[in-house]
């Protein structure tokens, strides 16, 4: 909130002198003023200190002991101008701020919404004094989270300044920017990146004319340093906007895929992920989980083709933070291997899978299933190409694999050893079948005995 402090108490004392001074400039017999204009000239110079006083202790978080100063001000501001006064009303602004601090929201709104009456009577109701207690009044309501009050103060607010400055003027960035962080609170993050970027744009142009000025001066020099810093800051939300945009496009599309509306769910990923891309980057963690989740829409739509170029990008994501042997990119070239066995690519799929087994051969021990699982499907591709050689010897090293770690009896594993089984079967390799059908317990059939008839 914003408070009136010595520009308010120095225009006092003008306004005083140029009274005292008016209807004949009475002075007394010495030269000097008269007692009564003397004396308001001396409450002037009081309720200045008051209000420098206010402003510190506000300034310092001392509210309790700001507000007696405050009312004190006020009360003499009342005594000077009567209370329909464009000076009072600064007085109850500068009150209703301590108030407000104070946690007193009532009083404080009641305060603001008087000093705002008194200056539409006095100055017009478009006029730019009372744009302080408006912003005050907006930020109250803000913290309140009422919203919609909040917004009506601060689209009049921004009205009335860009009647008296101009659409393009460097004090319009901040009401702008206030707008925006209500309906980021909202979370209407579109209308709030809007709001943001005009902000932004006036907070360059502010910038380039201040480069631009050939006067270097040290307070020019610190002017430019505070809109630089106000600009980096405005460029970091928008950056954020975008990113929560982006957040509730994917979250949107995510409810959709749960409930099944997977054609609707594509437009949103597509807008997150572009949104992303642009503003944090192609490796950026969040990039990549819009990545991975429009990928398996994909994948569930059966769109194999549009997700190849998706499940590339993120296998070369994984290669480049992983390291290309390390064994949590197993999961990852399995990934494509199934994309692209339902790509009908049988060569790349083997690719896929011949890589991932590499990997696991290295930890048999820790592997053992997985390994013996990656070994079944090769050679189930292969012998989908009549490749009988090549599935043995998979299906040869996957036997191995199960015997020496002592997992024969999962169920899991029981199933690749029948499909080894009956590949040995049909090939007639003998011995291994039998290695395979004492590891699945299956006796063997006792010689049957020729039979006499009675």
């Amino acid at each position: 909130m914003k408070i009136h402090s010595r520009t308010l108490a120095i225009s006092l004392v003008v306004l005083l002198l140029a009274a005292a001074c008016g209807a004949g400039g009475s002075r007394a017999p010495n030269g000097g003023q008269d007692e009564s204009a003397s004396d308001q000239v001396s409450k002037a110079e009081v309720l200045e200190q008051l209000s420098d006083e206010t402003l510190t202790l506000y300034k310092a978080e001392r509210y309790t002991e700001a507000l007696p100063v405050a009312e004190k001000a006020l009360a003499l501001a009342e005594e000077l101008f009567g209370r329909r006064h464009e000076t009072t009303a600064k007085s109850l602004n500068n009150l209703a701020q301590v108030h407000a601090a104070l946690g007193n929201h009532s009083e404080a709104e009641q305060m603001l919404l008087e000093s705002i009456a008194i200056t539409e009577k006095v100055s017009g109701r478009d006029h730019a004094d009372i744009t302080p207690a408006l912003k005050n009044l907006a930020t109250l309501h803000s913290a309140a989270s009422n919203f919609d009050k909040a917004k009506e103060y601060y689209r009049r607010l921004i009205e009335i300044e860009e009647k008296s400055y101009g659409k393009d003027h460097s004090g319009l960035a901040g009401p702008l920017e206030a707008l925006a962080g209500v309906f980021a609170a909202q979370e209407r993050f579109s209308e709030a990146l809007a709001l943001r970027e005009r902000a932004l744009a006036i907070r360059e142009n502010t910038v380039r004319k201040n480069a631009g000025l050939r006067e270097n001066t040290d307070a020019r020099k610190v002017d430019s340093g505070r809109d630089k810093l106000a600009l980096e800051s405005a460029r970091k939300t928008i950056g954020e906007l975008r990113d929560n945009i982006a957040a509730s496009l994917n979250n949107r599309a995510v409810s959709l895929i749960k409930k099944n509306k997977l054609k609707e769910a594509e437009g949103p990923l597509k807008e997150a992920l572009a949104i992303r891309e642009k503003n944090l980057g192609p490796d950026d963690p969040r990039t990549i989980s819009i990545l991975k989740n429009l990928s398996i829409l994909y994948l569930r739509q059966k769109k194999y083709t549009e997700a190849e170029p998706l499940s590339l990008r993120l296998l070369a994501i994984s290669e480049n933070s992983l390291g290309a042997g390390s064994p949590e990119m197993v999961p990852e070239l399995v990934k494509m291997a199934r994309l692209y066995k339902n790509l009908n690519r049988p060569d790349e799929t083997a690719s896929m899978y011949t890589r991932a087994i590499s990997i696991m051969e290295k930890d048999p021990r820790n592997n053992a299933y997985p390994l013996a699982l990656l070994l079944n499907n090769l050679a189930a591709l292969y012998l989908g190409q009549d490749r009988q050689e090549d599935a043995a010897a998979l299906y040869s090293t996957a036997v191995s694999v199960i015997k020496d770690n002592g997992i024969s009896e999962d169920p899991k594993s029981t199933v690749i050893l029948q499909n080894a089984l009956q590949l040995f079967r049909q090939t007639g390799d003998d011995k291994k079948v039998a290695e395979i059908e004492k590891m699945l317990g299956i006796e063997e059939l006792p010689e049957t005995e020729p039979e006499q008839e009675d």
